[in-house]
């Protein structure tokens, strides 16, 4: 149930980093680049270094959870990756929209990274615990 859990969880980041939409193709142009071409350009780069970021936090974050449910020691190295992912995000968001956003976005990031730390070992703490007993009154004799 908790593997069928983690998976699903796992699945959901997966698909969240999936963009259905194919790109439109270039065109050929032979005007010089515009001011209003270079900001086209500028948010292109920026959403492509975005998916880069956001599609390796996904990957990250899957084989970290794997690794805590597996109790393998791949498990602190991949929990060191986050804090470096977060910090590539943090430079990318202060280049695009300044220091109070990319602040704001990293203390977000970082506490998001955290829970998902917490999660693993949460996961990696109860996977091999005995289950709990249900049912019944506190204090009744079994």
């Amino acid at each position: 149930m908790k593997v069928a859990v983690a998976l699903g969880m796992v699945s959901l980041l997966l698909l969240a980093g999936c963009d259905p939409t194919p790109a439109p193709a270039p065109s050929a142009s032979a005007h010089p680049t515009t001011a209003a071409n270079l900001g086209l350009t500028q948010a292109g780069d920026l959403r492509t270094h975005l998916d880069l970021i956001l599609g390796e936090q996904v990957m990250i974050v899957a084989k970290e959870t794997i690794a805590a449910v597996n109790h393998s020691d791949e498990y602190a190295a991949y929990t060191g990756l986050l804090p470096a992912n977060a910090a590539d995000l943090t430079q990318l968001m202060r280049r695009a929209f300044g220091n109070t956003t990319a602040t704001k976005m990293s203390e977000a990031w970082s506490t998001q990274n955290s829970d998902l730390i917490d999660y693993a070992i949460g996961v990696r703490a109860t996977w091999h615990s005995p289950p709990m007993k249900t049912g019944g009154r506190t204090g009744a004799s079994s």
